[in-house]
């Protein structure tokens, strides 16, 4: 889909949205976050269309480049936060309705996104991302479970070899920041 068509799409479903723009893909990964690997970015140039969350950390974030240099923005794919959705594989027939869907489902406050990042070696380790509605390891259970592990103390390993390790946690409506 393009830059002009995913617009059209924002604003017929009355999603709010700003633009941003960057010289390449490493400083649009960088931009989403500091961890990001960059080392076989691209050198294309980024378009990112922004929809606001009420969190106030971490965004809905739609990526296009411009492969050709021609001014024709493609889409790559869509985020929330860190986490990305994949949709780069989606086939184009269905991707308008992915689109709306996952970003509905964020906006609607029904998914969670764990990112953790390594802090000593300045990486992400990690994603998850769970859906309030299921009712299995994907869904509240799974987010439970994976906050009852995040919340016990660091293991004797993990005191012995000092590792530091950032955990955010996000939906729609809220952020925390653990660091362990």
């Amino acid at each position: 889909m393009t830059f002009d068509a995913v617009k059209m799409l924002l604003e017929e479903n009355n999603i709010s949205f700003s633009e941003l723009h960057f010289d390449s893909v490493a400083e649009f990964r960088l931009h989403i976050s500091p961890f990001a690997y960059t080392k076989n970015a691209g050198t294309y140039p980024v378009k990112a269309l922004v929809i606001t969350s009420n969190n106030n950390h971490k965004n809905i974030e739609l990526q296009f480049i411009d492969e050709n240099n021609d001014g024709n923005y493609t889409f790559v794919d869509l985020y929330f936060g860190e986490y990305f959705f994949e949709l780069f594989d989606c086939q184009e027939e269905f991707l308008q309705q992915s689109i709306t869907d996952e970003i509905k489902s964020v906006i609607s406050n029904e998914v969670i996104v764990i990112v953790a990042n390594d802090l000593k070696k300045g990486k992400l380790i990690g994603d998850q991302i769970f859906d309030k509605n299921e009712k299995d390891g994907f869904g509240l259970p799974g987010f439970e479970k994976t906050m009852q592990r995040l919340n016990k103390r660091k293991g004797f390993v993990a005191k012995l070899i000092g590792s530091k390790t950032q955990y955010e946690i996000y939906d729609w409506n809220s952020y925390q920041c653990m660091i362990k």
